[in-house]
């Protein structure tokens, strides 16, 4: 019998650490897609300010390296967002996707160089078999 609830605990505990990674590696696939697709729009702030480098992070954590060198085609500089000082780049910060009631995600995103240079914006994402993907983009403001 408690060999048996040994087991039962070890095994939740490894689905647990298994989601977990799982949790991780999509809430980065959200991000590539997002970014991709805020570049592929003159529209959006950051397809409009192509020049800066970005510093990004997803859930206050920052883009893994793995994920950077995938943006690596996209034809811009992307770093961790912790390495971000005030004058060195753009800040890009996305938060975590929140579920809407017709089952795709509201996504927040901002943008930051300063004081006179910064945007708030949301993002609705649907995730399928096929990974995610923006539907729209919206912002809020502008300074």
């Amino acid at each position: 019998m408690r060999s048996q609830l040994l087991l039962l605990v070890l095994s939740l505990l490894f689905a647990a650490c298994g989601d977990t990674s799982i949790r991780a590696s999509a809430k980065y696939e959200m991000a590539a897609a997002l970014i991709r697709h805020e570049l592929s729009s003159s529209d959006s702030y950051m397809g409009a300010n192509k020049e800066f480098p970005y510093f990004v992070s997803v859930e206050g954590d920052d883009l893994p390296s793995d994920f950077i060198a995938r943006l690596s085609d996209a034809g811009m500089a992307f770093f961790a967002g912790s390495r971000w000082a005030e004058g060195k780049g753009m800040k890009m910060q996305i938060g975590e996707p929140k579920q809407r009631s017709d089952g795709n995600y509201d996504v927040s995103h901002s943008y930051y160089c300063g004081v006179l240079c910064a945007s708030s914006n949301t993002a609705i994402m649907r995730h399928d078999e096929s990974g995610w993907h923006v539907l729209s983009s919206d912002m809020h403001w502008i300074s």
